[in-house]
């Protein structure tokens, strides 16, 4: 995984690393960021549905929703899985976590 980590940072200004939780807590302002890297003019419209698919509300109640409030969403495993798995991935996955700049604690 290492090996990979210095490929992707040999390769900066050609890949974009966007992290879920990110992702999840401003949609709009990674999109926006992503839309830049890309060097192209995000729409309008493309900031309407997020807007629109990741705010969450009243109607988005249903398991079967396509809506969601994301950054609820984002987070809402930290809350639900056992302390005792939470360690063991944060083990296994210590190295990786560290470099995508993800904190240790639990």
């Amino acid at each position: 995984m290492t090996q990979d980590w210095e490929v992707a940072k040999y390769l900066q200004k050609r890949i974009k690393i966007v992290r879920y939780e990110d992702l999840a807590r401003d949609p709009a302002g990674i999109a926006v960021d992503i839309y830049r890297f890309l060097g192209v003019e995000m729409p309008q419209r493309v900031l309407k549905w997020i807007s629109r698919n990741t705010a969450g509300g009243a109607l988005d109640r249903s398991m079967f929703s396509t809506t969601r409030n994301s950054s609820a969403v984002a987070e809402r495993w930290k809350q639900n899985l056992p302390h005792e798995h939470k360690l063991s991935s944060t083990k296994i996955c210590k190295n990786t976590l560290i470099m995508l700049g993800y904190s240790l604690d639990i």
